[in-house]
């Protein structure tokens, strides 16, 4: 891939859909599910990479670098339902669930009625996990606080934010769609090239 075509990727593949992106990775065997290790076996989950680390590592794959799957070690991971939490209880994987009134009840307490379920959350989460760190609610809270302070108002330091950007920037969804359509035919035709 030529030096051009790979730069008008690296800067435009954030306008894609998620499913695009799954296209992609199935084109070129690049790892987007999760695996997790289990009684010294990895089991691929049901679960995806979240867009930026799936873009990070298309990029990676496009510029010739060795691309691995995301793994949650077994220290991570817990099956067996949570009786009761506290602020000192650890966040395991299959223990922490989305919208669970517990957890966003103690995490609400924890962050001063600011903590929302959503992609700074799961993508916190998701960072300390395939870190092999399960922290504690009362850890992960002050994270939370700590990164949802230092988000830019703008939201531009976060390029899988693009939607949000352009429509904050006055765009409405009929022209992000039509960019974004054209955006993704010139990019699947650069690496339909790739294939050839």
């Amino acid at each position: 891939m030529n030096k051009t075509d790979m730069e008008y990727i690296e800067i435009n593949i954030w306008f894609l859909k998620m499913s695009e992106l799954y296209e992609i990775c199935k084109k070129f065997n690049v790892p987007y599910k999760i695996l997790l290790e289990i009684d010294g076996k990895y089991i691929t989950s049901q679960e995806k990479d979240r867009k930026k680390i799936i873009i990070n590592k298309i990029v990676d794959f496009l510029n010739n670098k060795i691309v691995k799957p995301t793994v949650y070690s077994n220290k991570v991971i817990c099956f067996e339902p949570q009786k009761n939490i506290t602020k000192k209880s650890k966040i395991f994987h299959g223990q922490y669930k989305n919208g669970n009134k517990l957890i966003f009840d103690l995490l609400n307490n924890l962050t001063d009625n600011d903590f929302k379920f959503g992609a700074l959350s799961c993508e916190l989460i998701n960072k300390f996990w395939s870190n092999s760190i399960s922290p504690s609610y009362e850890q992960f809270a002050k994270k939370y606080i700590e990164i949802k302070n230092n988000i830019n108002d703008n939201l531009k330091d976060h390029l899988e934010w693009r939607f949000l950007n352009f429509l904050k920037d006055g765009g409405t969804i009929t022209q992000w769609k039509k960019q974004q359509k054209i955006i993704k035919s010139k990019i699947f035709m650069m690496l339909k090239k790739l294939r050839e």
